[in-house]
């Protein structure tokens, strides 16, 4: 899974197409949210985290939703560099983090995300998904241990239904790890 920030979305309303060059930053992040958040194609939702971020590079959490966008894409390392630009702006976001963790997983690197989940876990200690992931991480570095102690923190916090595949994964591998 994949993480972005979401501030209110409920809020955002629409940016009216004549007054567009008057928006701010903000402003364009908040349509970015509504787009995505009403399911409308995520080409404009991309357009309009641009938009935010060409008026406010620092705007973390603008990298951080379109690294979500394009790493759905499959555009990974487009999205490493929006997380890693999150990160320069903001370094204790958890989502760009975690997402980013996400990434180096993918590629491997497995001491380097474990490292990345466990300084999302100090930010948001209640993160379910990180658990799972740092789990992940963990065993395959051989830190059984861990990995089952994540794996239960995973199963504790899991706001999921009982046949929810990750649910049902996690419990297979906390026995299979003893």
């Amino acid at each position: 899974h994949a993480a972005q920030v979401v501030q209110n979305a409920e809020a955002a309303t629409p940016i009216a197409r004549g007054k567009a060059e008057a928006k701010s930053a903000y402003e364009w992040f908040v349509e970015g949210l509504r787009l995505v958040g009403t399911g409308t194609n995520e080409k404009e939702a991309e357009e309009a985290y641009r938009k935010a971020l060409a008026l406010d590079d620092a705007l973390a959490a603008a990298h951080t939703n379109l690294g979500t966008l394009l790493f759905r894409r499959g555009d990974a390392a487009a999205a490493k560099l929006e997380f890693e630009a999150a990160l320069a702006s903001d370094p204790e976001q958890a989502e760009a983090r975690y997402n980013l963790a996400n990434i180096l997983m993918e590629e491997g690197q497995m001491e380097l995300a474990a490292a990345e989940l466990k300084h999302v876990l100090q930010l948001a200690p209640d993160f379910a998904d990180a658990h799972y992931n740092l789990a992940s991480a963990l065993e395959t570095l051989g830190s059984k241990a861990q990995a089952r102690e994540h794996l239960r923190r995973y199963l504790a916090l899991a706001r999921t239904s009982d046949d929810d595949p990750y649910v049902i994964e996690a419990r297979e591998r906390l026995e299979r790890l003893g």
